[in-house]
């Protein structure tokens, strides 16, 4: 599972307070609330206890070490103490070593690097590693930092051609009729114009890319990053790991992007540590920020310090992947933080439960950390509270609410309400019968943010700002715990607040949980306990017969029936606590229930090892709707300290549905901000989409309704069985919501007005269910048939039946090229007591044949369940040349459309357990591909029509209780797709109805697949030349074949070090055969080698004289002159080794032309050569070239594909370069892999004098071939 974010829309405001602001006419404490929870009074009573002691890991994008309000606590001391980059976005690769004599070193972006003077580096061995700007800031920073530099680039350019048209104009004036070469050079004008527009039409900034160097100075390992790119560490601060010297650095006053540095593996990993986004930073600043001179801005805990951890990843956006949190785990308990914020969150199909809720455990119930998160932003239904915070135990989960001060501070609305929570704070309970949401806290606040925004402090909101709100209240409390010498325990610091959090008056329990967070009365409660030992218990609850942590009963078949459950309470003690304690633990507890529909024992003892009792819940008798209590546990001896442990028992009652009538269910509703009308519904069995038509009357304005469904299906999360919509509505409005169900399971249909959309409304909800049920929801295919028949039937009414659909996607199945397993060694990927962590690197490789959508999708990746139990399951898409193309984990997020070419997929998994990783080893790449013209489905009635072509489907009405028939033809199969490729789609079988308002429509299709089998066999095409009679002996033919033979061999054997063998094999067929064409063209292709082609240009242009000299170029014209006789098979076997002959021809005039091309380069860059001399052999050389570029006219295009580097040669020698560069440009679209096209435009832009674009196309070449694929 991705996790992701949990706040809401930031306002982009900056906070501007007066010197002196009037307290009495601004409500300055709805700035950052404090009040709501009792920080503002706990802090008059106890000033002291801010904080100062106490250190909050904030596990999140990333938090900003120079923004304000973060440098220094209460007391003076640095407010960050460490700065993590857990999800390793920004890992540079430092394993590159050189030496350096003379101080100076070549970096990895071409530039020459200059160590700093005063460095003290006694092994003269540096490390250096080379990062893009862009890989490592967030894409809001980005979008920035292109739009400022384009503004000054664009200035640039808007002047070079007003030059341009004005250098034209004045030419067409001195020549109005240009002839000869007067026109060439109005043509090159005209071309630099040309150019210089296609070139800004194409301009995608590549940003900075820095060169980065480390070094180990005798104690510690150092390193800098050379953030202005000039090659000079002189100016540039030289760090080591942030944690030890507290420094950090910043990208520049353009981009205010503020990092530090760390080092590990022994100086092989560089990581650059920047924040992805200003979410953490705000989060930190509610936890703890400190203004000495603006106290009103300050966190709620301005006297702790910060550990930031980044567990946002920049390649997946933001989210995080699971090896930032391990990571972050072992950060904390290296920094020995008591506290962790995490505003970070998403849906579960298992609460509770999977490797990570594992390590947040131990970390808590082994470590004593208290761990606070976002509970989530994905209400207002029922059971939509977010993993990890909503959904484990271990983990304190905070709701969001709203007070009247935060409504005029923050949201400046015309009228404020009474406390409320947010309509889009996540509900409880989970899917397993626990609350889900523990406690409440302000959800909005003006805060710090990264100084990259350009702002001193942003408002946002959501669960993400709730969270860090109870953090730094805790924080607070631990702070007078820890200077009065008290021990706590996370058990101990949760039965306070729950027993003296305050509840929101109509708020439902779900959604506050305990209510909101009192930290005067938590601190009390715990002063009044201090030596009740059992606060440090954990009492844990478990339902051992329906399963879970609770008893949730939400569908028919056990809401209309008595429902026993066995439930286990199980004292838990500190795995380090004596054993005597164990055995004399005694706690007897008396039951209480203030529902009479719940059935429980009046007492309970408890000991260690636990005790369990039966309840049972009685629902029969109760009204539709919902239903809550809880069975709670008090310790008979002290009931005055409130709960020891509770049982939350959750009833949903559903409605049935009439379905007789057109319309099914219908209500009238009162809305007023805020608040939710809750209906849960029995789906009717057979039942596969649903409309719901809303209509209002009455109302002045606008108003935001907020409908959201949500059924429970097994294997399902919240988000994957329900569908939110926000709908604006108007006086007299009708809108339509169209969402799939699931026949015969409770659906709840929660429609609220959103908490700030004021005003009273008056609405009408109409619903109907439909149900065209086919006899197989997943429809396979069968290749092997004709025709493939489905039956469906109409369960709940007559419906309209129109089958569509198509096959819009082929996946291929690629098998991994390669698989490798390694230990991760480094301190910051070892868990407490020296647990290790492996990481598997599986790669994939694949070529597409045209442009198409991709989307790579590893096996592991296909299910959002497996991110519970594995870390990371990244994928690094990359082409042929190590560019970085894309990263993503699974589905559409990932996908990303690709150019015709070859590719390699890398795939990352992390995981302890070594053996799991290397069942791994054969894992498929999921390669889905678009299809460039989906495949459409032809339905028909009789399946003889399938085969011969006949009517369609008879579209129709299909009547209650009916079924019929529908016939698929077999598709065709794109030209994309192979033998053993699955095509992908989509099937709908009802009629669309145009007739909705908004968005109704027909219910969402069923999925359909099949698979491509095998194609037929092809027989291969009979030579029919072969089949001719050889009139030659058996002597000759031998002959022939050993010659034919020794002419391949010398095609191996172009190499320097097999020079003899060569010469010695072809003297010795130049002996029989003298001018035995084969060997002077292998000799030919020897010279012209790549490697030392530019040793032997004379032996060259030799040698194809030699090839050219033996080839009859006047039969060859003759011929060609000849309009050849299809139906003459001699004429076809000579036009066939005449062009044999003419691609020899051809290609010894190119090599020989590009020969004499690199003769006049090589003479006019001689300063040496006598100039006169000089002169004579530049003009002999070309004109040698001309004569050879002629000949080759007379035979081809020169501007076809193959010669047209010879063209582009020419041109540049003539003085067109812009002519040049716009034939090269092509010539790159065509290859653009090839790194020597790409070096030849960067001198031909420096030629033309454009410097900028020079620099842009060397910027653009470091991306395009890096030396190394990229870390994970």
């Amino acid at each position: 599972m991705n996790r992701y974010l949990l706040a809401g829309l930031a306002v982009s405001q900056i906070l501007t307070i007066a010197a002196q602001p009037n307290s009495g006419t601004f409500p300055l404490q709805g700035i950052l609330p404090k009040a709501e929870t009792g920080a503002i009074r706990f802090l008059e009573e106890h000033p002291n206890y801010d904080g100062r002691g106490i250190t909050v890991a904030i596990f999140d994008t990333g938090v900003d070490p120079g923004a304000p309000g973060l440098q220094i606590t209460s007391t003076g001391q640095p407010k960050i103490v460490d700065v993590v980059d857990g999800s390793g976005s920004g890992d540079v690769d430092m394993t590159t070593t050189l030496d350096s004599n003379d101080n100076s070193l070549i970096g990895l972006t071409g530039r020459k690097i200059v160590p700093g003077s005063k460095w003290n580096n006694p092994s003269g061995k540096w490390r250096i590693g080379i990062k893009s700007a862009y890989e490592l800031f967030p894409s809001d920073l980005v979008s920035r930092l292109n739009k400022e530099r384009k503004k000054e680039w664009d200035k640039k350019q808007h002047e070079r051609a007003a030059s341009l048209q004005a250098q034209l104009a004045e030419f067409d004036k001195a020549n109005p009729s240009p002839k000869g070469v007067k026109k060439k050079e109005k043509e090159e004008i005209q071309a630099k114009i040309d150019l210089l527009g296609s070139l800004n039409t194409s301009f995608k900034d590549p940003g900075p890319i820095y060169d980065c160097i480390a070094f180990h100075d005798g104690k510690l390992w150092r390193a800098a990053v050379d953030t202005d790119e000039d090659g000079d560490f002189n100016n540039e601060k030289l760090m080591t790991n942030f944690r030890t010297e507290r420094q950090w650095s910043t990208f520049g006053k353009q981009a205010m992007m503020n990092f530090a540095l760390n080092i590990y593996d022994d100086g092989d990993t560089l990581s650059i540590v920047t924040d992805v986004g200003a979410h953490g930073t705000h989060v930190a600043g509610i936890v703890a920020a400190n203004y000495p001179d603006k106290p009103e801005l300050n966190g709620l805990a301005p006297g702790a310090q910060i550990v930031s951890v980044k567990i946002g990843d920049r390649r997946m956006g933001s989210s995080s992947m699971g090896t930032g949190e391990v990571r972050g785990l072992i950060a904390v308990m290296e920094n020995q933080c008591q506290l962790i914020n995490m505003s970070y969150g998403g849906p579960t199909q298992d609460p509770n439960d999977g490797r990570l809720a594992g390590l947040y455990s131990e970390i808590v119930n082994k470590h004593g950390v208290i761990f606070v998160a976002s509970a989530g932003n994905s209400g207002p239904a029922l059971s939509t509270v977010g993993s990890p915070g909503g959904t484990t135990s271990a983990i304190f989960g905070i709701g969001a609410y709203v007070s009247p001060t935060m409504m005029e501070a923050q949201y400046s609305l015309r009228e404020t309400m009474p406390a409320i929570q947010y309509t889009w704070s996540s509900r409880g309970p989970t899917f397993d019968g626990n609350l889900g949401v523990d406690f409440t806290a302000p959800g909005g606040a003006i805060a710090p943010v990264s100084n990259w925004t350009l702002q001193g402090n942003m408002m946002m909101n959501g669960t993400s700002m709730s969270s860090p709100s109870a953090c730094g209240g805790i924080a607070l409390m631990l702070s007078g715990l820890k200077q009065q010498k008290q021990k706590w325990s996370p058990q101990r610091i949760r039965r306070a607040i729950v027993n003296t959090a305050k509840q929101i008056p109509n708020v439902e329990r779900f959604a506050q949980g305990h209510g909101v967070l009192q930290i005067d009365s938590a601190f009390d409660y715990l002063e009044a306990n201090k030596k009740s030992k059992d606060h440090d218990l954990r009492f844990v609850v478990t339902n051992r017969s329906q399963g879970g942590r609770g008893v949730y009963l939400r569908e028919t078949f056990n809401t209309d029936k008595a429902v026993a459950s066995t439930i286990v309470v199980t004292p838990t003690f500190h795995e380090d606590d004596d054993n005597t304690e164990k055995v004399a633990f005694q706690m007897r507890i008396n039951l209480e229930c203030e529902k009479p529909w719940v059935d429980h024992p009046k007492h309970v003892v408890l000991m260690h090892g636990g005790r369990n009792f039966s309840i049972e819940t009685n629902p029969q008798s109760l009204t539709h709707g919902m239903h809550f209590t809880e069975v709670i546990g008090y310790d008979a001896d002290h009931p005055e300290r409130g709960p020891v442990f509770r049982v939350p028992i959750t009833v949903l009652k559903g409605e049935p549905i009439d379905t007789s009538e057109a319309v099914h269910w219908s209500k009238k509703i009162t809305l007023n901000p805020g608040y939710i009308d809750r209906n849960f519904l029995q789906v009717p069995i057979g039942a596969t989409w649903a409309n719901a038509a809303f209509h209002t009357s009455g109302i002045d304005g606008t108003r935001r309704i907020v409908m959201h469904t949500v059924q429970e299906i097994p294997g399902q999360s919240f988000s994957e069985s329900g569908t939110r919509q926000y709908i604006t509505m108007r006086d007299k409005d009708t809108q339509v919501q169209s969402f799939s169900v699931v026949g015969g399971r409770m659906i709840e249909l929660a429609i609220a007005q959103y908490w700030s959309s004021l005003g009273k409304t008056e609405l009408t909800v109409d619903l109907t269910f439909h149900g065209i049920k086919p006899n197989n929801s997943s429809l396979h295919l069968d290749a092997s048939q004709l025709v493939t028949q489905v039956d469906i039937t109409a369960p709940l009414g007559n419906e309209s039946v129109a089958p569509s659909g198509n096959f819009d996607t082929v996946r291929k199945a690629i098998a991994p090229n390669n698989f490798v397993t390694r230990p991760l060694t480094d301190p910051r990927d070892t868990l407490p007591n020296n647990r290790r962590i492996y990481e598997a690197e599986l790669s994939y490789a694949f070529s597409i044949n045209k442009e198409t959508t991709v989307t790579p999708q590893p096996a592991l990746a296909l299910e959002d369940q497996f991110h519970e139990s594995w870390e990371s399951l990244i994928w690094m898409l990359y082409d042929k040349s190590k560019r970085f193309i894309a990263s993503g984990s699974s589905g559409s997020r990932g996908s990303k459309k690709l150019s015709k070419g070859d590719y390699i997929l890398k795939f990352h998994i992390r995981n302890h357990e070594l053996k799991h990783l290397k069942k791994l080893k054969d894992m498929p790449l999921n390669l889905d591909l678009k299809l460039a013209k989906p495949i459409s489905l032809k339905f028909h009635s009789d399946p003889d029509d399938a085969i011969t072509g006949g009517s369609g489907f008879r579209n129709g009405t299909l009547s209650q209780g009916d079924q019929t028939r529908i016939y698929i033809e077999q598709p065709k199969q794109p030209s994309e797709a192979a033998a053993g490729d699955l095509l992908i789609g989509n099937i709908s079988y009802g009629k669309s109805n145009n007739n909705l308002l908004g968005s109704g429509k027909k219910p969402d299709g069923f999925p359909v697949s099949m698979r491509i089998p095998p194609s037929k066999s092809v027989k291969p095409k009979t030579n029919v030349s072969s089949n001719k009679k050889d009139n030659k002996s058996e002597v000759e033919q031998l002959a022939e074949a050993i010659l034919n033979l020794k002419v391949n061999r010398l095609a191996k054997l172009h190499g320097e070090k097999k020079s003899e063998d060569f010469n010695r094999i072809a003297e010795e067929i130049l002996k029989t055969n003298p001018e035995h064409l084969p060997v002077l063209v292998e000799q030919l292709k020897r010279l012209d080698g790549e490697t030392n082609r530019k040793k032997h240009l004379e032996k060259i242009v030799a040698a194809a004289d030699e090839v050219i000299n033996k080839i009859d170029t006047q039969a060859l014209a003759k011929h060609y002159g000849i309009k050849l006789n299809p139906d003459d098979e001699n004429a076809k076997d000579e036009r066939t080794k005449l062009d044999k002959k003419l691609n020899t021809l051809t290609d010894a005039l190119y090599r020989k032309g590009r020969a004499l091309g690199y003769l006049y380069t090589q003479l006019h860059e001689d300063n040496e050569a006598d100039s006169e001399k000089k002169k004579m052999r530049l003009e002999e050389v070309k004109n040698k070239f001309e004569s050879n570029f002629s000949e080759l006219q007379k035979w081809v295009e020169t501007k076809d594909d193959k010669f047209v580097l010879l063209h582009i040669r020419r041109e540049n020698m003539h003085g067109r370069l812009a002519t040049a560069l716009k034939l090269l440009n092509e010539k790159i679209k065509r290859s653009p892999h090839d790194k020597k096209l790409y070096k030849k435009r960067i001198r031909l832009l420096g030629e033309l004098k454009w410097n900028e674009w020079k620099r842009h196309e060397e910027a653009w070449q470091i991306r395009r071939f890096p030396a190394k694929y990229q870390v994970f």
